[in-house]
């Protein structure tokens, strides 16, 4: 099934349990409906070639003192192969990264071995106690939520199998809301002894899945990009987000790294003081 995508399938359906598809039948139809309505999302070059496109001017990235970074990525349809794109562009050093792939439990483990293999980083699944570390990418388990939380240690996963969001567990909003829970919070700064950054892109993909918990980190200063409807399997996904108001860039796939990076130096990472009516 990654083979497919990765060669241009551009999503799949998990056969059902005990060969009743009827029960099934309509994430079928919704899924093909998604896929015939959508573009199919343009080649950008073998993925983890040195050849590959980059947006933008060289990528890298240093800690800066007194801040502590993260990012944070979010797809369904599609999403496989524009995470591996952005993946590969990503440079020999990175803040922990944390991505939620719509994805069942067979497949997340194998997903984050491929990844591990076009990275520059360390890639695994995400368990849960895992402490974040820098140059280190987590995909979220199939079947369970992604969350972080701040200790004495620093920053920790969680996992959890609480009710499904938006039909999807892992859903990228449980992910985003935790981290938008920890933002600006002075037990957040205690703990770390900094201030918490935080840039997040929300990738093509059917539904609304990441909308409103994108809009809640941005409105707590995070920098926020949506993948744009050309280079979108599906632009369901980077759409709902749009038309909220919680994304800053809407940009092409390949020059989405870039942009990850950029974004926190770009602007001042401090909440949004609301307008008067």
């Amino acid at each position: 099934v990654l083979r497919c995508l990765e060669l241009g399938a551009s999503d799949y359906i998990e056969k059902p349990q005990g060969m009743n598809l009827e029960g099934n039948a309509e994430t079928v139809r919704a899924t093909l409906r998604s896929v015939f309505k959508g573009k199919k999302q343009p080649r950008v070059g073998r993925v983890g070639n040195s050849s590959t496109p980059s947006i933008g001017p060289g990528i890298q990235w240093t800690q800066e003192a007194g801040f502590r970074d993260l990012i944070l990525m979010g797809a369904s349809t599609g999403g496989i192969e524009a995470i591996r794109s952005v993946v590969a562009r990503m440079p020999e050093k990175t803040p922990p990264i944390l991505i939620v792939q719509h994805i069942p439990k067979l497949f997340s483990a194998l997903f984050a071995n491929r990844l591990n293999d076009i990275s520059k980083v360390r890639c695994v699944e995400a368990s849960d106690g895992m402490k974040l570390e820098e140059n280190t990418i987590y995909v979220a388990a199939g079947g369970k939520h992604l969350g972080v939380r701040a200790c004495q240690q620093g920053l920790l996963l969680e996992t959890s199998e609480a009710a499904p969001i938006h039909g999807c567990r892992p859903a990228v909003d449980h992910l985003f809301n935790s981290v938008a829970a920890l933002m600006n919070q002075k037990s957040t700064t205690q703990h770390l002894g900094k201030t918490l950054r935080v840039a997040a892109a929300i990738l093509t993909g059917m539904g609304r899945d990441g909308a409103q918990g994108m809009k809640m980190i941005h409105d707590r200063g995070a920098s926020t990009i949506a993948q744009d409807e050309d280079s979108c399997v599906v632009f369901g996904m980077p759409k709902a987000a749009v038309e909220i108001g919680a994304v800053d860039h809407c940009i092409p796939l390949n020059s989405i790294t870039w942009h990850l990076f950029s974004g926190f130096t770009e602007k001042k990472r401090t909440p949004r003081k609301k307008e008067a009516a």
